[in-house]
């Protein structure tokens, strides 16, 4: 009886000590990034890329930040608009927005959720038929999506890219 008794508080003891630290786990997580953060630098250097300007400084910024996070990239596969994210396992899944496409127009790609609702919203204001997208509600948006990027091509400077 004594014998099992010392086991199975040898075993309590082992499983106690391999069990994490509180104290450790809320350092650890102050170690990690903040998701808004993390989402301010991925626009940014979506932004940078939309208007021309080398935004390979931000990239390795991002990347560096992320390392470690496990992040996967994913895509949606919506019409007239798809999103691309970055998730990380380490930050319970969650997601930053990395781009915003106006499908089927190859070199349309906007950054912020924002957009990418009002280039939905101005593709349906557009769409005469209900069976399908029309190219007027489609050339709306892409005119709305040059609009956004000739607006943020005033917004950004190309040392804010750097």
């Amino acid at each position: 009886m004594r014998i099992r008794l010392a086991h199975s508080l040898a075993f309590i003891s082992v499983l106690l000590g391999s069990c994490s630290n509180p104290q450790n786990n809320a350092e650890m997580e102050d170690d990690l990034p903040k998701l808004e953060e993390l989402q301010a630098l991925a626009s940014r250097q979506c932004e940078c890329r939309l208007v021309g300007f080398p935004s390979q400084g931000l990239a390795k910024e991002f990347d560096d930040l992320t390392d470690g996070l496990g992040a996967k990239a994913f895509g949606t596969a919506s019409y007239p608009v798809s999103y691309e994210s970055v998730c990380f396992s380490k930050l319970e899944d969650d997601c930053v927005l990395t781009g915003v496409v106006l499908n089927g127009s190859p070199n349309t790609t906007l950054c912020t959720a924002e957009q990418g609702r009002e280039l939905e919203m101005t593709f349906e204001a557009h769409q005469t038929d209900p069976f399908g997208p029309t190219e007027q509600a489609f050339n709306a948006a892409q005119n709305r999506a040059k609009e956004i990027q000739n607006e943020t091509l005033e917004l950004i400077r190309k040392p804010d890219c750097s």
